[in-house]
Parts: C-alpha cells; sequence; structure tokens
C-alpha cells in the first residue's frame, strides 16, 4: 500500500460528492490535496511511517462525503449572501436618485426655464417679440428701450 493510496481515494470520494462548476472544483479539489499532504507531512515529522501519516491525515479532515455537502452548501449560500450585502446599497442609490429628481422637479424655476431652453431659437424669439404687445395688440417699447 502506497503512502498517498488513503489522500487519493479520499480525493477520488470529495470529487465524486462535490457539485461545484468545474474550475472551483478544479481550485477545491488543489487546496484539499495541500491541506491532506500537509497533515500528511506534519504527521510524518511526528514519527508515524508514511501510509499511517497519509490516513491520520486523511481521518483528522472528516469523511469527504461530510466535506463535499459543507463545500455545496457554501456555494449554495454565496448567491444569497452576495443578494443581501448588495441590496440596502442599491435600495440607497435608487433612494438618492429618487429624491434627487424630486427635489429638482420641486424647483420653481426649473419646470418654466427648461421648458423654454427646450424651446428652437425662433420660437423663444418670437415668443420675446411678441411679449412686449399692449393688450390691444399695440406695439410698446421692449423694456429699457427709450424713445
Amino acid at each position: 500500500m502506497s503512502g498517498q493510496a488513503p489522500i487519493e481515494a479520499y480525493m477520488l470520494a470529495l470529487e465524486r460528492g462535490l457539485r461545484l462548476p468545474r474550475r472551483r472544483r478544479r481550485r477545491v479539489l488543489e487546496e484539499v490535496r495541500a491541506h491532506l499532504l500537509e497533515a500528511q507531512a506534519a504527521e510524518r515529522r511526528a514519527g508515524a511511517p508514511p501510509p499511517a501519516a497519509a490516513a491520520r491525515a486523511v481521518e483528522r479532515f472528516g469523511p469527504p462525503s461530510a466535506t463535499a455537502a459543507g463545500l455545496n452548501a457554501l456555494r449554495a449560500r454565496r448567491p444569497a449572501l452576495l443578494r443581501r450585502a448588495l441590496a440596502p446599497w442599491v435600495a440607497a442609490a435608487l433612494l438618492s436618485s429618487l429624491a434627487s429628481a424630486a427635489a429638482w422637479a420641486l424647483q420653481p424655476s426649473h419646470g418654466h426655464a427648461a421648458a423654454r431652453a427646450a424651446q428652437p431659437a425662433p420660437a423663444r424669439a418670437r415668443e420675446q417679440r411678441h411679449a412686449h404687445r399692449a393688450p390691444g395688440g399695440a406695439a410698446q417699447p421692449a423694456p429699457g428701450r427709450g424713445r
């Protein structure tokens, strides 16, 4: 029996139990393998022979089904945690935008000025020419111009 056999068997069982996207699964498996090899090296430094060191490392890590279940549960919670974290920020941004729009709309000078600015130049000029007519239609001098 090789010194790596318990670790390899553990890795195969863990891989079968993981329900993660391929890239994430590969990273998780690499990380677990690194931890198992570190634990095996620690056992070897403590005086255990290679097969026993690998078996103890796997035993300390726990059953592969429990490890896979825990990692799969983390995957399921991650999007929910992300949504919970982002929801207040999105709500604050929307409320801020609405408050700014309401404040702008409620200012009396903006409504009329914006409507006038949206008029084409000839219509504004015509409006200004007709603004100085008397109620009977007679033209009066524009304010600021004397006769």
